[in-house]
């Protein structure tokens, strides 16, 4: 028997085949650039990992662990038996008590090679949501048989169990991956990951597992023979839940209820953050927009009564004898025939219920140094009371108070829109009920900055219930330039747009809050009164320096350890951002560098001899005189 190993070293995806410690079977092939390549959760507060319960966990919700048998089908388990079904039961969506979803059904469609070949995190993701997956009742698991695929009827029946968005919520050289899958844990949202798994983690029998030391420095270091003697190989599970006090990560493996805490393993969080390479949010469809209710057809009028028919008048008889006439009596009157009541007006039919979405959101402006930016309601949205120079800096803060996908668009003077955020399709814009978004992100610590172009400029955010195509939207905001915003805004997004008379602004600030019934999307233009730089502004503030490569998240930003790097020649990106120009930009031993007075640079720089960490200063004085200087830290991967 061979365990299927996958490990990514210094930069090359490689496989390997080895006797196994146990008869555990892995099979996740780890792929740094896949996993990169997959869209990356948006940039949060630090508020927003920091302010979770103390606990939490979905193991209400999970099936009872399996065994992947003699199969690299990990991938598989984790993703449609664990991930799916715990969505599927948590959002009660699926009926009959205690269905699950089929391993079989993801992993043989995108396997590597044979039965033992392991895949890739990432493919399955794609699969469910864009095929889904079949419950495993319909498809039977099988670890002898990897070769068959879904019939049509299958692939029909599995399409009705596909995933909503998911989103990876780390880089590659993370620090704290721990914290941001506490925050995906925390709103309900099981997380596949994969790790390069230690040795001793096959023969884990219960508790908190701890690596050992030469586990961990074998992790740390990449050097192949390290790798060779303590990891086992590559291999996903899901997290399932956390405990800050006890500072752990609770996942559900395949290995059967005989493993671990009965098919359990809680990692601390340290052998978390070394192990675990790839970990995914998993999230439920978004409900659909409402769509707009139709007035009920008019009752029929009622059909008139018929008019009553008159009485025949009687056949005359043979002429008689004549006789004297006897005195008439007098005819007696006919008795009146009764009118026919009136049929009572049908009932008009009922209403359909409308369907009703809450939406709420809010935005705040701040400026380098801090403070918030006041505004002010106006006729089509609102207005920064304090105008701002150019070459200001200033960054947003948006909240929406129910999840939604918000965007964010930029006019200058001109009218034209230029798209802010996202600014790759790699960024996912789905933001949590009342988690912040930064912008432009990924910390506090960066900032937009106006051009020289004075002028009145618009910042609009768009806030979604479903996802938008913004090519499109630029496209019609972009041809009908001049013409009122309220106007354009109809043009562009039609009957998706909220109506802004329906908004009700908030008392405080920027914000709104209504009740849609029709549409989903939510238009928050901010208008900036920008005016030209004065020469003598006074500036005291130093320069804030920040890097856009290699760069932190905000639950890495206070962390000071080194950045871990397998070249020693480094490419190093960023930005002095200040309200003044910047006057000189400096990395001591770069080899080569750009910058400009605006504050981006790049620099080259050759890392020394041995493994680090190695200290890199950059420092930065803008043109009033104020300096500020960085350092950073790099560390070689054997």
């Amino acid at each position: 028997m061979a365990v299927f190993r996958s490990v990514h070293l210094a930069g090359f995806l490689i496989v390997l085949s080895v006797s196994p410690v146990m008869a555990q079977y892995l099979g996740a092939v780890i792929d740094p650039d896949a996993f990169s390549a997959t869209p990356k959760a948006p940039p949060l507060s630090r508020g927003d990992y920091a302010n979770l319960p103390l606990r939490a966990s979905l193991k209400a919700f999970a099936p009872p662990p399996g065994d992947q048998g003699q199969q690299g089908s990990c991938v598989g388990w984790a993703t449609a038996y664990a991930a799916r079904t715990i969505l599927a039961t948590s959002t009660g969506s699926v009926t009959g008590g205690g269905q699950s979803f089929s391993p079989s059904y993801v992993y043989n469609q995108i396997r590597v090679e044979g039965c033992d070949g392991g895949s890739r995190l990432s493919d399955a993701m794609r699969l469910m949501s864009g095929d889904g997956v079949a419950p495993l009742t319909d498809f039977p698991y099988d670890d002898g048989n990897c070769s068959l695929v879904p019939s049509p009827s299958q692939r029909q029946l599995a399409s009705a169990y596909r995933i909503g968005e998911w989103r990876r919520l780390f880089d590659v050289s993370s620090v704290n991956k721990h914290i941001p899958v506490r925050r995906a844990l925390a709103a309900g949202h099981p997380v596949p990951i994969s790790m390069r798994l230690p040795m001793s983690f096959m023969e884990y029998d219960g508790g908190v597992f701890n690596a050992t030391t030469a586990e961990r420095a074998a992790a740390v270091s990449g050097s192949r023979d390290a790798v060779a003697r303590h990891i086992a190989g590559g291999h996903a599970m899901t997290a399932i839940g956390y405990d800050d006090e006890g500072q752990w990560i609770e996942i559900i493996n395949s290995w059967s209820q005989d493993w671990g805490e009965r098919g359990y393993a809680r990692v601390s969080w340290d052998d978390f953050n070394t192990f675990v390479m790839e970990a995914y949010e998993v999230m439920p469809l978004s409900a659909p927009a409402p769509a707009p209710v139709p007035e009920p057809a008019p009752a029929p009028a009622p059909a008139p009564a018929p008019e009553p028919e008159p009485e025949p008048e009687p056949e005359p008889g043979p002429a008689p004898k004549p006789e004297p006439k006897p005195k008439p009596e007098p005819k007696p009157r006919p008795e009146p025939r009764p009118e026919p009541k009136p049929e009572p007006e049908p009932e008009p039919a009922p209403k359909p219920a409308p369907s009703v979405r809450d939406m709420s959101a809010a935005l705040r402006f701040l400026d380098l140094q801090g403070t918030e930016i006041p505004a002010r309601i106006d006729a089509t949205g609102w207005t920064l009371t304090r105008p701002l120079a150019s070459g200001t800096s200033f960054r947003v803060e948006a909240t929406p108070g129910a999840s939604a996908n918000l965007y964010v668009l930029g006019a200058g003077s001109d009218g034209r829109y230029v798209e802010l955020f996202p600014r790759s399709q790699l960024i996912s814009t789905r933001v949590g009920a009342e988690d912040t978004l930064l912008l432009p992100g990924p910390t506090d610590g960066h900032f937009t900055q106006l051009d020289q172009s004075a002028g009145q400029d618009t910042y609009l955010v768009l806030v979604a219930g479903l996802s938008l195509e913004l090519a499109p939207v630029l496209s019609a905001l972009n041809e009908t330039t001049g013409q009122p915003l309220p106007d354009r805004l109809r043009a562009a997004l039609g009957s998706r747009l909220v109506d802004p008379g329906e908004m009700v602004p908030a008392s405080a600030g920027i914000g709104f809050e209504v009740a849609v019934q029709t549409g989903d999307v939510a238009a928050m233009p901010v208008k900036i009164d920008h005016v030209a730089a004065a020469p003598d502004a006074g500036d005291s503030a130093a320069p804030l320096i920040v890097l856009t490569h290699p760069m932190r998240d905000a639950f890495d930003a206070a962390t000071d350890a080194p950045f871990m790097v397998a070249s020693r020649e480094v490419t190093i990106e960023g930005r002095a951002q200040d309200d003044s120009r910047i006057a000189s930009l400096a990395i001591p031993g770069a080899q080569s560098m750009r910058q400009s007075d605006r504050g981006p640079f790049r620099a080259q720089v050759t890392l020394p001899p041995g493994d680090g960490p190695h200290e890199i200063t950059i420092e930065a004085t803008d043109v009033a005189g104020n300096s500020a200087t960085r350092t950073l830290w790099f560390q070689m991967r054997n």
